[in-house]
């Protein structure tokens, strides 16, 4: 999968998550609502600027926006398995 597409997909999905239309990501991200809506399609690209200003909003690290989702499960669940082995 292209980064493009993983970056697209985790913006889709932490907005989502967050409760947020493209319209109110993009207003408080203070970036144009079409912009994230091409972004969230694949259309356009992403500078890391932007990246920040978009994770920021969605209360994520930068770099989660990176990391396919099948990984970040499973990053997941490996922090449970050892929270899990420490208590």
């Amino acid at each position: 999968m292209k980064l493009a597409h993983i970056v697209s997909d985790n913006v889709r999905y932490y907005r989502h998550r967050a409760g947020l239309t493209q319209e109110s990501l993009g207003i408080k991200s203070k970036l144009h609502p079409d912009y994230i809506g091409r972004l969230e399609r694949g259309q356009d690209s992403i500078s890391i600027p932007n990246l920040e200003k978009i994770a920021k909003v969605l209360k994520v690290e930068p770099h989660i926006l990176l990391i396919a989702r099948f990984r970040r499960e499973e990053e997941q669940s490996r922090k449970k398995t050892i929270i899990s082995y420490k208590t």
